[in-house]
């Protein structure tokens, strides 16, 4: 074969070899063709919602697995507005939800947020709903907490928490000199309390409300200790993946039913006294002379 015949064989080789791969599709599933959560949202119309059981924020029923509680009623009300039928996917763990909202295992963690910093690199979150003040527990005949919130700061003073739980990193912040006993990521509300009753820890930090409805089931054991400011306010919302649309219609649906009373009825139905749970217009109010 001459050599200019070997030259344009090469060329045409070559030619057809980018051609080919010119007008190949994308492998499905690859990054250039990968579809968002939204996307995936709005094609199924189901949101799949991850969840943790938090009375009375999440309940399950023991007996029929039935779902209620705020945050259930919330998302259910923001899924009828929004057209989308939910699909309650799993009960998530502590430890693990941010990496799997965050990598898309899950539409969201539907309802209860609990917001901090260092989650908020990984997770965007949708706008509050409501906010509950987070309160010491201690047991009901210790009164060396009373009064001031500086007495729980000591390396005497053990406070229960639970791993990777917003109880720990306030604990963290707010009072850094006290030892804090750490219950595994799988511990529900009940262990932090037992703990203080047991005496292994002499306070706990969990939300206004459970603290109270725990107190309520089992008198004369623990109490709240209250404060002029409370160390913390939880936010009620969403902890979404990264997806910009995805967040826009949690915000524009949350505003919506803030505004129609909806929410305002879902509060009222569990709030067990007046005052418990913080309105968002109490927390965000206008400065007097605006």
């Amino acid at each position: 074969m001459k050599f200019s015949h070997i030259i344009l064989t090469i060329v045409l080789a070559a030619m057809v070899s980018l051609g080919v791969n010119h007008f190949q599709k994308p492998v499905s599933g690859t990054a250039a063709t990968k579809e968002s959560v939204y996307d995936r949202v709005m094609r199924t119309g189901t949101l799949n919602c991850g969840y943790f059981v938090w009375p009375p924020l999440h309940i399950k029923d023991a007996n029929t697995g039935a779902f209620s509680g705020i945050s259930y009623d919330m998302i259910m009300e923001l899924a009828k507005s929004t057209g989308l039928q939910v699909n309650w996917a799993g009960e998530l763990n502590f430890g693990t939800f941010v990496q799997d909202i965050h990598d898309a295992r899950y539409d969201a963690e539907c309802g209860q947020g609990w917001p901090n910093g260092l989650r908020g690199k990984l997770v965007y979150y949708s706008k509050p709903y409501a906010f509950i003040p987070l309160v010491p527990v201690v047991r009901a005949n210790d009164l060396r907490f009373d009064g001031d919130s500086a007495s729980l700061n000591s390396p005497a003073v053990k406070i229960a928490t639970i791993d990777g739980e917003t109880s720990a990193m306030v604990a963290r912040s707010r009072l850094p000199q006290a030892m804090q006993v750490t219950l595994p990521q799988n511990a529900g509300a009940t262990d932090i309390f037992m703990n203080v009753t047991s005496g292994k820890a002499d306070a706990t930090l969990t939300d206004a409300l459970t603290a109270y409805g725990y107190i309520q089931a089992n008198p004369g054991k623990l109490k709240i200790v209250h404060y002029e400011q409370p160390l913390h306010l939880v936010a009620l919302n969403s902890t979404l993946p990264q997806d910009e649309r995805l967040k826009n219609m949690f915000d524009v649906a949350t505003d919506e039913l803030l505004q129609n009373g909806t929410i305002e009825g879902i509060l009222k139905k569990y709030e067990p006294v007046p005052g418990i749970i913080w309105r968002v217009n109490e927390v965000f109010e206008e400065p007097e002379g605006h």
